[in-house]
């Protein structure tokens, strides 16, 4: 019964905090920590014996031992697991679409990444293992790889107006066609870093700031972090 009622406690929690930050009643900056909270929760219940303070009005658990409760949750009761995985996918799928509501840039991707090592971190207390782990957050490492990859399609964007504006008579090639070419070069599966400084140099858009946004890709793809 534990169960069934952490996992309904846990998809309410995830569906009413979607429901406040797509009506603007919650910011996106404290979404991913809530969620996470809801997931802990959830957990919580379902080792309800080792529960001693439940205070859903403030978000709070008091529990003897933090670290006991994840020993517990590792010892590893099939369905403790089985709940806490389907309810980070949950997680995940809600988490991934926060900035289609928000539009909050770069600091939207920095919590998408710090809620990811959350969900892994719980994942692994669980005992998932790493397959199932990895799986499970690949949608937020793409969401934000997505974002990564078209800042070169907004910088490229930037510096074709500025041309335009600022040097009077250049000719640049039309800009639909230039853009559909990068954004075909960003979604390949091989980020072909080379071509891309190459073709940007060809419709003279290359300047030095479009190194410092390579390198952030580059980096996210190698290790994850931004």
């Amino acid at each position: 019964m534990s169960n069934v009622i952490a996992l309904c406690v846990g998809f309410c929690g995830v569906v009413l905090f979607t429901h406040l930050l797509r009506t603007g009643a919650l910011g996106s900056v404290v979404y991913p920590t809530l969620i996470t909270v809801t997931a802990l929760t959830a957990l919580a219940i379902a080792l309800s014996e080792r529960l001693q303070v439940l205070d859903l009005k403030n978000l709070t658990l008091g529990l003897q031992q933090i670290q006991q409760v994840r020993a517990d949750i590792y010892a590893k009761a099939d369905s403790v697991r089985r709940m806490g995985e389907e309810l980070a996918e949950l997680v995940v799928f809600n988490a991934r679409s926060v900035g289609r509501f928000t539009g909050s840039g770069g600091e939207l991707d920095r919590q998408l990444i710090a809620a990811r090592d959350q969900i892994v971190q719980v994942l692994r207390d669980i005992g998932s293992d790493q397959k199932r782990i990895d799986d499970t957050v690949k949608p937020l490492n793409d969401v934000v790889l997505f974002d990564l990859k078209h800042e070169i399609i907004n910088y490229l964007n930037d510096r074709y107006n500025r041309r335009l504006h600022l040097e009077p008579g250049v000719k640049l090639a039309p800009w639909q066609p230039v853009e559909a070419e990068f954004i075909a070069l960003i979604q390949s599966p091989d980020f072909n870093r080379p071509l891309i400084v190459e073709r940007t140099k060809h419709y003279g858009l290359y300047d030095s700031g479009l190194e410092p946004i390579l390198d952030r890709i580059e980096k996210f793809m190698r290790d994850k972090t931004l």
